[in-house]
């Protein structure tokens, strides 16, 4: 599975910030009332785990992950992430955003390959516990909590209601996270904008083009999901106050470089701009039905105290 870093499309223009993911694995639901609740550490481990130095990568090429195997996966029993910075394995053990963690810089440029072997019927909050021991034990890493109140904006139901289309429940709509892939690369058809390959079920494509504008494509995803990459193009953390427990099939196109401050949300004192680019906040409620409104919530901040560079060996 591809993770939402700049893939290999890099150099190609009107295909530059593809992200492709198929599952959200390691995320908790984020409520608006507490951010980022604390994980148990160590609780599980690993049957056996493999942590090595990720392989110097080409110049001029934008680096590539996978993050393959585990609970509720295909193959739940085999862990294999292959060139993934510390920082992302911390924020996925601890089920963390990037403004939920104060640690070193470097976490996120150290990169490491990971091959764990994963006990039997091992679920998804197991495997962030495995995580986090593998981090204390193999890195020494040593935390605190601190709680702080930032602003946010908390998507919510606009009020006509949601237009994106829900899908049926029942026990053939309720499949695990990453469930059928296919061969896990997009289609890219003729107007430039990804489709999620032949045989995906569950999962997105994000495209941004020459001209600006950025297409998300969901299919069987939730307003979690949602909510994880408008962090990304919002100037504030994004919490999910919506109530919808759904899956939902939809479509989001916005232009992200054109998307104004926190306080222009309302049509009525919103100035549409001269070339008529539509922000985020616009293709919410007019495509999906949705609105994100400034707030503030409290946040419990993981701060990383001490982490080693180098693991200890396997």
């Amino acid at each position: 599975m591809l993770t939402p870093l700049r893939a290999r499309y890099a150099r190609h223009p009107l295909r530059v910030a593809v992200a492709v993911r198929f599952a959200l694995l390691l995320s908790s639901p984020i409520t608006p009332a507490v951010l980022g609740a604390p994980q148990a550490a160590g609780v599980f481990r690993f049957e056996v785990a493999s942590v090595k130095p990720a392989a110097q990568q080409t110049a001029g090429f934008a680096a590539l992950s996978r993050i393959d195997g585990g609970p509720g996966t295909s193959d739940p029993g085999q862990l294999r992430w292959a060139n993934v910075p510390l920082g992302f394995v911390l924020r996925s053990a601890y089920g963390r955003k990037d403004y939920q963690v104060v640690a070193p810089k470097w976490l996120d440029s150290e990169r490491f390959d990971i091959v764990a072997k994963v006990p039997p019927g091992a679920t998804k909050k197991d495997l962030m516990s495995m995580l986090q021991t593998l981090l204390i034990e193999r890195f020494q890493l040593a935390t605190h909590h601190e709680q702080t109140e930032l602003p946010v904006f908390a998507l919510v139901v606009n009020k006509n209601g949601p237009k994106m289309r829900e899908l049926a429940s029942g026990p053939e709509s309720s499949r695990p996270s990453g469930g059928s892939r296919g061969s896990g690369v997009p289609q890219f058809p003729p107007d430039g904008f990804p489709k999620l390959a032949a045989g995906i079920t569950e999962g997105f494509a994000v495209l941004g083009t020459a001209e600006g504008t950025l297409r998300m494509t969901y299919k069987s995803q939730t307003t979690t999901d949602l909510v994880d990459n408008l962090l990304n193009f919002v100037p504030r953390p994004v919490v999910d106050a919506t109530g919808l427990k759904a899956k939902y099939d939809f479509t989001l196109e916005f232009t992200p470089g054109n998307a104004r401050p926190a306080g222009a949300l309302s049509p009525e004192t919103v100035d549409v701009p001269n070339d008529q680019r539509v922000t985020v906040f616009e293709a919410l409620q007019s495509q999906l039905g949705l609105k994100l409104e400034p707030g503030k919530a409290p946040v419990d901040i993981l701060v990383v105290d001490h982490v080693e560079r180098v693991p200890t060996e396997n």
